[in-house]
């Protein structure tokens, strides 16, 4: 049975439900649970945590760890070396990143890697549909100008981006299927797989931890200007 995970995916919000899942499916109550701050947890608060795993657990079977690694240093990720490799009889080990790029080798190997799938049966609401067509119907027509002021409202917050552009994937992935069944269209099919491959291009973009920015710059600067 397997005691370390990394689990990994670009949304901290998607990790943490498939790790609440986890703890569920387990039956590790809370007080048998330590999570770490987000915000670079620093090499003494890892060596405290790891203390934890050292204890008995008070109301489960098991005890876990969670370590959310987007921001942990080279330093701090080796500090967890050791425990990685022989982990206690009792406890879980869950390590939380966005990309397997920052971390380290060592660790990798010592983890079971879970690389979670983006948003599973995603589906907009008409009140969805609707807004994301009047957007781009709106942006196909604006100006370079006008989308790169658009840019700065859309990554203000990297998780709220993320969340944008899956519903856009959706959104386009749903009107190609549409365009066939339908005598008046807005955009051909053509049209439509060039968008998909827009918005599949950005997204791995920052998946690749490219500016986010930059990545929907990117997206802004390739739409074709036509009026729909």
């Amino acid at each position: 049975m397997f005691q370390s995970f990394c689990i990994i995916h670009p949304l901290i919000s998607t990790r943490q439900k498939y790790i609440t899942d986890f703890l569920s499916q387990h039956k590790i109550a809370a007080v048998d649970v330590l999570n770490l701050p987000q915000d670079a947890p620093t090499i003494v608060e890892i060596r405290k945590s790891l203390l934890f795993l050292s204890r008995k657990p008070f109301a489960s079977s098991h005890i876990a760890l969670v370590i959310v690694m987007d921001a942990l240093s080279v330093e701090a990720q080796q500090t967890l070396l050791k425990t990685l490799e022989e982990p206690p009889a009792h406890s879980f080990i869950i390590l939380s990143v966005k990309t397997a790029e920052i971390v380290l080798p060592t660790i990798i190997s010592r983890s079971h890697l879970i690389e979670l799938k983006d948003f599973p049966g995603l589906e907009l609401s008409q009140k969805e549909t609707t807004e994301c067509q009047q957007f781009w119907q709106r942006m196909f027509a604006s100006s370079i100008g006008e989308r790169f002021k658009e840019t700065l409202i859309l990554t203000k917050d990297r998780d709220e981006s993320i969340v944008w552009l899956e519903k856009q994937i959706t959104y386009f992935t749903q009107y190609l299927k549409q365009v066939y069944h339908q005598s008046i269209i807005l955009l051909s099919p053509i049209a439509t797989v060039f968008m998909l491959r827009l918005l599949l291009k950005t997204r791995e973009l920052i998946k690749q931890n490219v500016s986010l920015k930059l990545a929907v710059d990117h997206l802004f600067i390739r739409l074709p200007k036509i009026t729909v």
